[in-house]
């Protein structure tokens, strides 16, 4: 199956990172995968990290298995695949740079989505360190998104000492 690293939008930056207990995108989180390409760049270390067993369906599986195997393989996108394919790609794409809280700029970023699933992938070329790390959502995650950012972007409105009106001394 091919799978496309697509960009992200800022509102989807968070969902690169572990979640705030009170965000409303958490309960879609399924959990994250973290790896690392070892000291020769090319060996391939994961670890699951799971948010909610009950999600982490046959199916679920079966296409977080065709995400990781994807980028591993994808002669176009291979990611996965070593250190130097992910620092080679994300130095052809400087469009996947991101800046977020705790990234800094060595961190790139994409997500695939497919009918189900939302997969955010964070690259980070750096030696010594976790390469990647790869969250799951289910596909739901983009509406509560949606929710979250416009609960953001409302005003803030100050309430006011008195009943609003002018006072007069």
């Amino acid at each position: 199956m091919n799978h496309q690293l697509n960009n992200i939008t800022p509102k989807e930056l968070k969902l690169l990172f572990r979640l705030d207990g009170n965000d409303p995108c958490r309960e879609h989180l399924i959990g994250y995968v973290r790896g690392d390409f070892g000291k020769s760049g090319n060996e391939f270390y994961t670890t699951w990290f799971p948010e909610d067993d009950s999600k982490k369906t046959e199916q679920f599986r079966e296409t977080l298995d065709q995400v990781i195997n994807a980028f591993r393989e994808d002669p176009h996108t291979p990611v996965l695949r070593s250190f130097q394919d992910m620092a080679a790609y994300c130095r052809e794409n400087p469009q996947k740079q991101i800046l977020y809280r705790y990234s800094d700029s060595t961190d790139y970023a994409g997500k695939v989505e497919t009918s189900d699933f939302r997969f955010y992938i964070r690259l980070i070329v750096r030696w010594n360190d976790y390469n990647f790390y790869v969250f799951a959502y289910e596909a739901a995650v983009d509406e509560a998104l949606e929710c979250a950012a416009e609960k953001e972007e409302k005003p803030v409105k100050e309430k006011l000492e008195g009943d609003g009106q002018d006072e007069q001394n």
